[in-house]
């Protein structure tokens, strides 16, 4: 029970440092946080969908600069 809180905690702290990383423009380091949401919690659907969010965000930059 106790591991499953730490979890929790866990998956909430590294869910927040990538939002905060997104606004930022951090998108790569927030990509890194959502995935280890990821691995720990297959099913968190925000990390999930802002994981597919800024991937459309790198393409749309990586195009501009092209």
């Amino acid at each position: 029970l106790q591991a499953r809180k730490l979890s929790e905690a866990q998956v909430e702290r590294l869910y927040l440092e990538g939002v905060a990383f997104y606004t930022r423009g951090e998108y790569q380091l927030a990509m890194a946080n959502w995935q280890k949401v990821l691995e720990i919690d297959k099913g968190h659907e925000k990390s999930s969908r802002n994981l597919d969010k800024a991937q459309r965000k790198l393409q749309q930059l990586k195009e501009k600069a092209q």
